[in-house]
């Protein structure tokens, strides 16, 4: 999950980048791609958080 939400920051970079042409640009596009990602994985883990399981894990822990 980790990587993907890297490269997921990385892709969104550099579409910033190359569409704007500039820094505020590509760090808007990370921006949006962080915020992308971490749903994803906030998803993909079960939505920690919403219903008590937190990847397989329950929380509190025993």
């Amino acid at each position: 999950m980790n990587a993907f939400f890297g490269l997921t920051k990385l892709a969104g970079g550099t579409v910033g980048l190359l569409i704007g042409g500039t820094p505020t640009a590509a760090l808007a596009g990370m921006t949006g791609a962080a915020v992308a990602g971490a749903l994803v994985g906030w998803a993909g883990c079960g939505r920690p958080g919403w219903h008590g399981a937190a990847c397989g894990r329950h929380w509190p822990p025993p």
